[in-house]
């Protein structure tokens, strides 16, 4: 077990950072903040997070009539057909917080239901446009060179980098027309962090066994990998739905929960960045104003632009 001067040390630093992030709200059943920790026995397993399906857009129609010219005239409108598979996840993410994320085959944009930060990825895959239409500022990076603006906060705090953790294909099945997988911590993987935390050379937030939920579209891999870099869990080649593991203390951890999961419609134009915001250079000076403090700039790990 954690000694309580661990245990204080990690609810004051999670109640710090929940408060930069601006968006983890306590659940309604009061089980505590997005990044505090469950106390959970080992023999508790956990089920799998079952959440309604709902299609909401009408079957839609192909973009224009086979060998027929598209006008000039047109053109705009080509650019308001909507996209096939697109969907609507209302989250919970430990490196996000509450978000609204939309998600089909060309693209995706996660929006943080508390302060408005908004992150888009969309074909072909050129750049990452991280915006607030509250500070009206905007960071645009190059696909590679992309990172979420919360992941270093994330790392320093928890001191383990869950995009590392080995994961297994459990099962693969179909739910409401769609592909899901769900994915486990191998048994070698968990033996082996609780062998290094015995010697101490892991902290005991180190996972050690868990569960991993996603659900496949017709997406580039490159977007997929992508969601799980923003995310900062596992590539598990699908859209993350829900992401649980237990710690090698046996605390249990929620990075990603999804509530409610329904069809869209969603257009080329959705992912279009609002005109006249101002250009940065760090995507984590875009959800800091003039209300920011130098604590909160020195814990994100960048400054302030003046």
């Amino acid at each position: 077990m954690k000694p309580l001067w661990c245990k204080t040390f990690g609810v004051v630093v999670g109640a710090c950072f929940t408060a930069v992030l601006g968006c983890a709200h306590l659940a309604t059943a009061g089980n505590g903040s997005l990044f505090l920790a469950e106390k959970k026995s080992a023999s508790s397993s956990a089920k799998n997070f079952s959440v309604p399906v709902k299609s909401s857009v009408p079957p839609q129609k192909s973009a224009s009539p086979a060998g027929k010219n598209v006008s000039g005239s047109s053109l705009k409108s080509v650019a308001e057909l909507p996209i096939r598979n697109s969907w609507k996840l209302e989250q919970r993410s430990r490196v996000l917080g509450d978000q609204t994320l939309y998600v089909c085959p060309i693209g995706v944009k996660a929006v943080n239901r508390k302060d408005g930060l908004t992150i888009v990825c969309v074909e072909p895959f050129a750049e990452v446009v991280t915006y607030s239409t509250r500070t009206r500022k905007v960071c645009k990076q190059t696909f590679a060179r992309s990172e979420n603006p919360y992941a270093r906060a994330v790392a320093m705090f928890s001191g383990v980098a869950h995009g590392q953790v080995k994961v297994t294909k459990k099962r693969e099945y179909q739910k409401g027309g769609l592909t899901w997988i769900d994915f486990v911590i191998p048994e070698d993987y968990k033996r082996e962090r609780i062998a290094l935390f015995k010697k101490g050379e892991v902290s005991s937030s180190e996972p050690a066994y868990g569960n991993f939920t996603g659900f496949l579209l017709p997406m580039d891999k490159r977007l997929v990998d992508w969601l799980a870099r923003l995310y900062c869990i596992p590539r598990i080649g699908a859209v993350p739905f829900d992401v649980t593991f237990w710690d090698v203390d046996n605390d249990v951890h929620s990075l990603v929960k999804t509530f409610s999961m329904v069809s869209t419609r969603l257009t080329a134009s959705d992912f279009k960045c609002p005109a006249g915001l101002h250009q940065v250079k760090d995507p984590r000076t875009v959800i800091q104003d003039e209300s920011s403090t130098d604590a909160i700039e020195m814990m994100m790990g960048g400054s302030k632009s003046r």
